[in-house]
């Protein structure tokens, strides 16, 4: 994460990384903009807190500085990092982003699990999820019709509330 005023965004971008051509994104974020995300494996086995590394955070400056070069982001902009374990099915490649989109569906004694580690293919996975599910399930009483994901407008917010407001407390809790 790096405060707004070092690099300031309106909208979400996406470059290829110069060392390896994978694809990263700077999302604009509250007062923050944030940049990622890396994907690596770690062998430190999942009883440590997740962390990232030296090396990631390097490789991140690396991409903003590329393709953002009259910035200067070093490391005593940033403000926080997090990180996380992502479950991917493994095929063997050697390297976890280029993984299949892959997923594991399966139920035991009334558990269901469903596996899948990659954020570009969750919609589809969990359509298909709840596609098994549904004749389990009792029908939905007085249920809506669907609402798209995302949407344009405030509704009542925008009535009662300053715009920049509305704005930021859609954006994190979207209808609700």
């Amino acid at each position: 994460m790096i405060p707004r005023h070092r690099l300031p965004l309106d909208q979400a971008i996406s470059f290829k990384h110069p060392a390896d051509g994978r694809h990263l994104y700077l999302l604009p974020w509250e007062e923050a903009t944030l940049v990622g995300c890396t994907d690596l494996d770690h062998g430190d086995g999942l009883g440590l807190e997740p962390r990232a590394t030296e090396g990631e955070v390097r490789y991140l400056l690396d991409f903003v500085n590329q393709w953002l070069p009259g910035r200067g982001v070093g490391l005593e902009d940033i403000v926080s990092t997090f990180a996380g374990v992502r479950p991917v099915v493994r095929t063997g490649r050697p390297d976890t982003h280029n993984e299949a989109r892959d997923s594991l569906f399966w139920e035991e004694s009334g558990l269901v699990t469903l596996i899948s580690g990659k954020l570009t293919g969750f919609r589809k996975i969990v359509w298909s999820a709840l596609r098994r599910l549904s004749q389990r399930l009792p029908p939905l009483i007085g249920a809506q019709p669907p609402k798209p994901f995302f949407s344009s407008g405030f509704g009542e917010l925008n009535e009662a509330l300053p715009e920049a407001l509305a704005r930021r407390l859609e954006g994190r809790y979207g209808p609700d």
